[in-house]
Parts: C-alpha cells; sequence; structure tokens
C-alpha cells in the first residue's frame, strides 16, 4: 500500500536489496473496483495464499468489506462483512482465517463468505506471528 495524493493504492512490486539501500522495482497497482461501483480505499493489506491478498477496504456510504484479490488483478471476490461496521485492521496468514478489528475493538473472524463471526471484544490489536 503507497499513498498517492488523498488515496491509497494497492499493488505489487519486486524489493531489491543492496548496500545503497532497498529499491522498489516494477510496480503493478491492482484493480480495486472490479466487485464495486466505486473505487474506495485500502485500509490494510495481507497475503492469504501463495497468489491471493485480503484487502480491506472501503466503498460507498461508509461500506466496508474485505475482498479476496488474486495477485495478478484478474479475480476478486467479496467476502463481507455485510453488516460488521467500522472495521479498520486486518489479522491475515496462509492457511490461517482471517480476523478483522474495529475500532470499537471487536474482532471477527472469517468462517466463509459473509460469514464473520465475534471472537473477541476489548482486543487492541490483531496479529498473526511470523
Amino acid at each position: 500500500m503507497v499513498r498517492r495524493g488523498n488515496g491509497v493504492e494497492v499493488g505489487l512490486a519486486v524489493v531489491e536489496r543492496s548496500d545503497s539501500g532497498i529499491l522498489l522495482a516494477g510496480w503493478r497497482s491492482l484493480d480495486l473496483t472490479l466487485n464495486a461501483a466505486t473505487a474506495g480505499t485500502a485500509l490494510d493489506v495481507g497475503w492469504a495464499s501463495e497468489s491471493e491478498l485480503l484487502v480491506l477496504r472501503t466503498g460507498g456510504a461508509l461500506e466496508v468489506s474485505v475482498t479476496r484479490q488474486s495477485q495478478d488483478g484478474s479475480t476478486s471476490t467479496d467476502l463481507g462483512p455485510s453488516e460488521s461496521a467500522a472495521l479498520t485492521r486486518l489479522a491475515v496468514m496462509a492457511g490461517r482465517q482471517a480476523v478483522a478489528l474495529t475500532n470499537g475493538g471487536v474482532a471477527y473472524r472469517f468462517d466463509g463468505e459473509f460469514n464473520w463471526s465475534l471472537v473477541f471484544t476489548a482486543v487492541d490489536a490483531v496479529a498473526y506471528s511470523g
């Protein structure tokens, strides 16, 4: 995720490390409008598998959802949640269920498309080790 003007852009790049520093080469933006009427803004992102990302994004009318996005941008699947508003953070790890956190400290676990189960309240952060 990079900030461009007033927005945030999600993309992929090759990280090249050398004695002179770190360089991002070959930046390629991902289209977040495949399943949405509006472009929205990315809030958080994580690798769900070797070839897919989960993107927490806002849409129109204060809608917040998670999408599964292929790394080449060819497919995007809306995973919901349809009723949980105010999600702000996403914890993702390949082989594990994603966990999303609201700004009120409520954590939801992804159990299937549009099925996010409440797992914790009064939480400050969510993360997977690694």
